[in-house]
């Protein structure tokens, strides 16, 4: 195979690969409707906390305290020169990303900020996606790449057996960092792929529970993908073609497995003859799997029936 046609292959079934997986998140995200952290996290923090109910603010469903991480902010840790100086008394504080700079050449840094103001890592002018968080897109994407990638090139490793990425120093945009050269190293496609969906929780743009699942149903449409495309690109998908017929007295009705790609029309005859061939229906595209119903009004004679199939 020429260079030029594998990569046309191969970019073609990966990208349907990623087309399917967007569908799929989506829809699930849909169905789902789930919260993302800036949400939960800004809405607890405002219920207070869920540690103790002696302690006020108190609410079932606010916060939990952790010392050194979640904290109920008090007049003594508030003061000047301790953990919490300039937060409000019995507010929930949060040990976090203290938000974007105002220059990209400073650090934003790490301190304790009012739970009700948190924030994932990203730029201010980038709003959390109003989509719902379950699941990860980017774990679902992730995923179902090197499944393509994989079953392609006959191995899970990158082209050498390292695959890498150096990140500089003063290479982020909205803040600077890192502070030294750090150079990401992944063995597999899929070592690359986790590390993708591990970046959305650690930014706070996606709790833990969205990534499973995303790589879980990533992986099942990667590898469905990649047969359906095999299917095109070996040609077999034109062999996967039969007509079904069954009469019930009154009706025929045909069946067959339309595949993305073709249209069909049902035409009839009442001999085998080539010129005897009349057309039923108009060419169109139906959904994988469509069954047509047709009249059958001459059911004193035999009649003959086929589905003609072309591509688009």
């Amino acid at each position: 195979m020429a260079d030029l046609e594998w990569d046309v292959k191969l970019y073609l079934t990966l990208n349907a690969a990623l087309h399917d997986a967007a569908v799929a998140a989506w829809g699930i995200k849909r169905k789902y409707d789930t919260a993302r952290p800036i949400t939960s996290i800004r809405h607890m923090a405002g219920l207070g906390q869920s540690s103790d109910p002696g302690l006020r603010p108190y609410h079932p469903n606010g916060l939990p305290l952790i010392p050194g991480l979640i904290e109920l902010v008090t007049t003594e840790t508030a003061a000047a020169g301790q953990r919490h100086e300039g937060l409000f008394p019995r507010s929930i504080a949060v040990l976090s990303w203290l938000g974007e700079p105002g220059s990209p050449s400073e650090a934003g840094g790490v301190g304790w900020i009012r739970g009700v103001n948190w924030l994932p890592y990203q730029r201010s002018t980038f709003v959390s996606p109003a989509i719902s968080g379950y699941i990860s897109g980017h774990s679902t994407f992730s995923r179902a790449a090197p499944e393509v990638l994989t079953a392609f090139t006959g191995s899970p490793y990158f082209p050498g057996g390292l695959g890498t990425h150096t990140v500089a120093p003063g290479s982020l945009e909205f803040e600077f960092g890192p502070s030294a050269t750090v150079e990401l190293q992944w063995a597999t496609y899929y070592d690359a792929a986790d590390q993708a969906g591990l970046s959305r929780i650690y930014g706070g743009i996606h709790p833990a529970a969205d990534d499973g699942p995303g790589r879980v149903i990533g992986g099942k449409v990667g590898r469905a993908a990649f047969r359906e495309a095999m299917a095109y690109l070996d040609g077999s998908v034109r062999q996967d073609f039969a007509a079904g017929i069954f009469h019930n007295g009154t009706t025929v009705q045909i069946t067959w497995r339309s595949i993305p790609g073709y249209l069909y029309k049902v035409q009839w005859a009442d001999t085998l003859e080539e010129s005897a061939f009349q057309d039923l229906t108009d060419f169109q595209a139906y959904p994988p799997g469509e069954i047509r119903v047709v009249e059958d009004t001459a059911s004193a004679t035999m009649r003959f029936y086929r589905v003609v199939r072309i591509p688009k």
